[in-house]
């Protein structure tokens, strides 16, 4: 390579010039060879189409791989199509073994999915632009929400007393859908809370929910009351058991608060200083401390200040000021202490924490509530 003032050039450009393209004419580099870049890519791209079609067993499928790739070089130019052209070879072949031709936009996203077809947007483009086949937003919908109900479905085990009551029930909602009575996101929805009911009485499957059950996923989850009681209704109807779904208010608040106390044990364990941990802290506490509960979005570090053993939250409009411990304990005194959440150093560090038994934290945070 010789160094010009300009740009570094081979020494047969700089000694050639510029020379005619062999193939096209036009004038290039001369130490290119024989042929311009566009030239090579095109006879590059047009070898890699004529060995990818003799892959086909239907002759159609050939032609229609051809015409592909005509398209594909004017829309994206030769060296990407040269490139991509390999790529997009086992979508035809699989529309040719599973069709034999192109078919239906119904059928290729059936077969397909939505997220498979994704990944071949050109071929995609291409069959609407020449074969006018275009995407439905309902049939690429209604594909997504089948495969949402294959992966609740996999979640209970097959065969066993559970995994016979869901595909029972199930079975009851696609002829709910064939007859037009729901959609299939309602027959997601109720499999899912079905499906979670089941996995929630007995994991491995083998025993089926009784009322004690419905009670206790109720106070963990009352937002799926709606959903379950088409399926409490199937197993009164199909198995004789009569089921309700009845949302336990006191039991929900204690499952609440319990959850509650995980989180603050849990927050206490993983102290790290940061800005979300803070925040996190501040919304759990004022829900378990006050029984107020706030979104993320509503908390922000200048709304609080540090007093003593304690942070102080000053809440918009009429909440008003709110404390809650820092998040730092003593394991001598098993109490919260105060200090700045967001400079000082913890009193115990987080490997010790480790150390330290659930019941030791939780008599942390009982002591905490009481002071």
């Amino acid at each position: 390579m010789i160094r010009n003032t300009s740009q570094t050039r081979s020494k047969a450009c700089l000694e050639k010039g510029e020379i005619a393209c062999t193939s096209c004419g036009r004038p290039m580099p001369g130490g290119r060879g024989k042929v311009c870049e566009e030239c090579y890519w095109t006879a590059n791209f047009l070898k890699r189409v004529r060995i990818n079609q003799a892959a086909f067993t239907n002759p159609q499928m050939s032609v229609s791989f051809g015409d592909y790739g005509e398209w594909l070089i004017r829309t994206v130019g030769p060296h990407r199509a040269a490139l991509l052209i390999h790529r997009h070879l086992p979508f035809f072949l699989e529309v040719e073994r599973t069709w034999r031709d192109f078919t239906t936009y119904e059928d290729l996203v059936h077969h397909f999915g939505g997220e498979g077809l994704r990944r071949v947007r050109l071929p995609m483009r291409w069959l609407m632009e020449a074969r006018g086949i275009r995407p439905e937003s309902e049939t690429r919908e209604a594909e997504s929400e089948r495969r949402r109900i294959e992966s609740i479905m996999s979640t209970v085990r097959q065969g066993t007393a559970a995994g016979k009551v869901l595909a029972a029930y199930r079975s009851e909602l696609t002829k709910r859908i064939d007859s037009g009575d729901i959609a299939v996101k309602s027959v997601r929805l109720a499999l899912r809370a079905a499906a979670s009911l089941l996995l929630a009485t007995d994991t491995s499957g083998e025993r089926l929910p009784e009322q004690k059950d419905v009670e206790r996923y109720l106070a963990e989850s009352p937002g799926q009351r709606a959903a379950l009681i088409g399926f409490l209704t199937f197993l009164r109807r199909s198995h004789g058991v009569d089921l309700v779904a009845i949302v336990d208010r006191t039991r929900q608040r204690s499952m609440r608060r319990r959850k509650l106390e995980r989180e603050i044990i849990r927050l206490v364990k993983c102290r790290d200083e940061s800005e979300e941990w803070l925040l996190r802290w501040i919304i759990v506490g004022l829900e378990y401390f006050h029984g107020r509960k706030f979104g993320k979005h509503a908390i922000r570090l200048d709304m609080v200040r540090k007093e003593a053993k304690g942070l102080i939250v000053t809440m918009e409009g009429a909440y008003g000021d709110y404390w809650i411990p820092t998040g730092e304990w003593n394991p001598g005194s098993l109490d919260l202490i105060g200090g700045d959440a967001m400079t000082d150093e913890p009193s115990i560090q987080p490997q010790d924490c480790e150390e330290q038994t659930i019941g030791e934290i939780s008599q942390i945070v009982c002591a905490s509530t009481c002071g």
